[in-house]
């Protein structure tokens, strides 16, 4: 679908400017800041430190040599592809290298613990920044692209999972978004890798 066929079907007006003071709007970011980075640090799900701490053991595999299990021991308990397991065990080396450095276990320690979530935060700001590419693709001003950053990461359908439980499935959400873009672009060579890559993520 091209781009001027999008902005039709979804009659998107591109001379229409919400009647908003930027300063207001900048207002509201910075509070939803604040409440979301409460419940980054005071929130925290099973299911994330379960699918890391299985990352941190496959990565203890391969410092150990044993490649084999590194390679083809991909743990049950965790109903992700194996592209996201990859990424989830790269995010936990510098877990590994400061647990070297110190001489302790730092994986069950809080900081293990924000590192982790950060992960899942820096997935959905990918989101965040697809959704309004797509919204500059479809001509949208500049401050329909700014509230929709807002609303779509203040909705408790996002706030909670991203968060407060650190959900995972945010990560092949930004190869669809990425997808949906291409898409709408007419980029279909890319269309076609950025759900090629989110399949073996889920």
């Amino acid at each position: 679908m091209k781009v001027e066929y999008a902005e039709k079907f979804y009659k998107v007006n591109v001379d229409t400017k919400f009647n908003v003071n930027e300063r207001n709007l900048e207002l509201l970011y910075i509070g939803f800041g604040v409440v979301a980075l409460v419940y980054y640090m005071t929130m925290y799900y099973w299911d994330n430190l379960i699918i890391f701490e299985t990352a941190y053991y496959r990565l203890e595999c391969l410092f150990q040599g044993k490649i084999m299990d590194f390679l083809f021991d991909w743990s049950p308990i965790v109903p992700y592809g194996v592209f996201c397991q990859v990424l989830f065990t790269i995010w936990v080396i510098p877990v590994r290298i400061l647990s070297l450095i110190f001489q302790t276990a730092l994986m069950d320690s809080m900081g293990a613990y924000l590192w982790y979530k950060l992960f899942i935060v820096l997935m959905w700001s990918f989101c965040v920044k697809e959704t309004q590419k797509i919204a500059e693709t479809l001509k949208m001003d500049a401050i329909r692209v700014k509230w929709l950053g807002l609303f779509l990461s203040s909705t408790l359908l996002v706030f909670l999972p991203v968060f407060h439980l650190g959900q995972v499935d945010v990560v092949y959400l930004v190869f669809m978004l990425w997808g949906v873009r291409k898409y709408i672009e007419g980029n279909y060579k890319e269309f076609i890798l950025a759900f090629m890559l989110a399949n073996p993520v889920k």
